[in-house]
């Protein structure tokens, strides 16, 4: 488990792992009768790969005990969790946002009516399809219809050229009596 302190020296958060190096460092220096000091110490870190080169300790020590807080919780890879559920608690929204809520509402409100049109719209496709669907309907049985009639129109003009053909002159050639 990671554990976190306080260093006033470096005005941040040390994990444990850093503070172990920090106190090895100043061993080392004790003994080769060196005077520690946080730049000194900073660098020996930064060749440890425990801090990055371009992490600025002023800025550390300007933002405080939250920078450093931020830091550890980012360690530990929980930061972002309880940064927003910080935000959610203590969220009190703005006049802009107020007014953009007003504004959805009102698209809203339009997105509705295109709605409605468009079921309307629907309806009548619907109508106009069923009112399509018998004119087709009924178009098919005129169409059978004018079939019939011409067939029986065909038949009544053959059967006229057979009784005129069949049909016999009505004087004829002869005798007449007087």
């Amino acid at each position: 488990m990671i554990s976190f302190r306080w260093d006033e020296e470096f005005g941040r958060v040390i994990s444990n792992q850093e503070d172990k190096k920090i106190k090895r460092i100043l061993e080392i220096k004790k003994e080769q009768g060196q005077k520690t000091k946080s730049e000194t110490i900073r660098k020996m870190l930064i060749q440890e790969g425990y801090i990055k080169e371009n992490e600025d300790v002023t800025e550390v020590k300007s933002s405080g005990m939250q920078k450093s807080m931020e830091g550890a919780l980012r360690e530990l890879g929980i930061e972002d969790i309880l940064l927003t559920l910080a935000d959610r608690l203590n969220t009190v929204p703005t006049k802009e946002e107020v007014l953009k809520l007003s504004d959805n509402e009102g698209t809203i409100a339009e997105l509705k009516a295109e709605i409605e049109q468009e079921k309307k719209k629907n309806e009548q496709l619907k109508q106009m399809g069923s009112e399509n669907e018998a004119l087709r309907k009924e178009n098919a049985e005129l169409k059978s219809r004018l079939e019939t009639i011409t067939k029986e129109y065909e038949d009544m003009k053959e059967d006229y050229k057979d009784v005129a053909m069949k049909k016999r002159p009505l004087f004829s050639f002869g005798s007449t009596s007087k």
